[in-house]
Parts: structure tokens; sequence; C-alpha cells
């Protein structure tokens, strides 16, 4: 019933070119680009200036710094972001944000209670095939911020690291890749489902390596994640608010699985 319910799989039919808006693609890629850097720029000025000192590149920076980090930049990009969707709502047709977003909230929840099996499944058989290639069961924690959390759960400063993963990343992320990138793939392509997945696979390699990021069994779950909230973006009824919504469930669940999974004082 919840599948019949939220239809987010089946988009309707791609308007004709000029209802997407006056900017040409290149203006919403350059969008999210200019969004991205932004956001690390300042993210990373306010970080700076709110901690006691740089971090050198040969140690680690401590909890207490890594926390206000996280926090600075969450408020920055969450800032930026809703500045970016202002802006292009006001240059265009198709804005990165439908005009109803109660309604996105609705259709983010039942979309994330709908694709909950197949994330589960997904996830079930990447620890399968991790098993099966490496001969051991594959962590758990499959995410570097989860472990910190796990580690410095007693400190109050843990919430802000809860806050970047569970709003400041699904808000950021959202507007660049669903709300920005995605919509210059779509106008580009005029091939939905080519975008939404093109902009899903770009969303999996940016958790590949980076600092955060997770080990290979947990990326096709990811890309299961990007794929839904390409959809829901491409739907009417959720929007941009219904990915981050989605987002937001994915990342909160995962934050109390981790705690679910590791009781106070015991380890993985």
């Amino acid at each position: 019933m919840l599948l019949a319910r939220t239809r987010f799989w089946r988009p309707p039919h791609l308007p004709a070119p000029d209802a997407i808006g006056p900017p040409p693609p290149l203006v919403w890629f350059a969008g999210a680009f200019a969004l991205y850097l932004l956001a690390q720029a300042f993210g990373g000025l306010v970080a700076l200036a709110l901690t006691d000192a740089p971090v050198s590149p040969d140690a680690p920076p401590d909890f207490q710094t890594l926390s206000v980090s996280t926090g600075a930049f969450s408020l920055v990009a969450g800032v930026l972001s809703v500045g970016a969707i202002v802006l292009f709502r006001r240059l265009s047709k198709r804005a990165p944000e439908p005009a109803t977003p109660r309604s996105g909230v609705a259709a983010g929840l039942l979309g994330f209670l709908a694709a909950v099996p197949v994330l589960v499944v997904v996830g079930d058989l990447s620890a399968l095939m991790h098993i099966w290639l490496a001969g051991a069961r594959p962590d758990p924690i499959a995410h570097d911020t989860l472990h910190l959390l796990l580690d410095h759960r007693a400190d109050p400063m843990v919430l802000l690291l809860v806050g970047g993963a569970v709003v400041g990343a699904p808000v950021f992320e959202e507007t660049v890749y669903r709300g920005l990138l995605q919509t210059s793939l779509v106008r580009a392509l005029r091939m939905r489902w080519l975008a939404v997945a093109l902009t899903a696979g770009l969303f999996t390699l940016a958790h590949v390596g980076s600092r955060g990021g997770v080990p290979a069994q947990a990326l096709p779950q990811i890309l299961a994640v990007g794929l839904v909230c390409g959809l829901l973006r491409e739907h009417p009824r959720a929007g941009l608010s219904g990915a981050m919504v989605f987002h937001m469930l994915f990342n909160a669940c995962n934050v109390v699985l981790a705690l679910y999974l590791v009781p106070a004082g015991g380890s993985v």
C-alpha cells in the first residue's frame, strides 16, 4: 500500500524545455559547483575563527575541534543552500523546491518507509558479498563520523556531529546534487532517468576516499539512497524537500542503529 501511495518511482512526463526555466544547464551546474566551493571556503573560515588554532596536517584534529568545525560547516552550508534555493526560485520556473514543501515532507516520509526494505536488502547483499570476497564480516559501523559519535557519546559536543549528520549534510548535499546538479543534467540530457542515475553515481563517488568516507561495502546502499532521492526530487509532490527528508531519516536511522549496535562502554 505504501508503494502505491508514494508512487515516487513514476515521475510525470518531462515538460517542454522552456517549462524547466530560462537558465541554461550550464548555469545550474555552475550553481552547484559554486555552492560547494563557497560552503567549503566560508565553512572553513568560520571553523578556523571558532577554534583555538589551525589543525596540523600531520595530526588528526581533536574531538572538540572537529565538532566545532562540523557544526560551523553545517550552519554555513545550510544558510548558503537556502540562499541558492531562493536565488534559483527567482531565476527559473523549475525551482529547486516544490511549491508546497509540506507535501514534500509527507512524500519524503512515505518514500522512506517504502524504501526501507530495499535499503535493508541492498545492505545485506553487500555484506554477504564482502564476506565472500574478504572472508570476514564487515564493520557494521560503516562511517567514520559514526565511530566518532560512539567514541565520544558522553561528550555534549557530540550533538554538533549529530546535527551535522542528520540535518546539515542532507540539506547541503541535496541542494547541490539533486536541486542544482540533477536539474542541470535533466535540462541538458532531456532524459530524466539518466539524469537521476548519473547524479546518484556522482553522489556515491563523493563518499569515497574523503574524510568521513564510507567503505566499499556501504557504497551500494549509498547509491540506492541517491537514486531514491533523485526520484523524489523529480516528483512534483516531493521535490527537493522530499529528498531532504528522506536523506535526513536515513542518516538519523544510521545514528540510532549505531547506538543500538554498540551500547555504552561496549565495542562492535
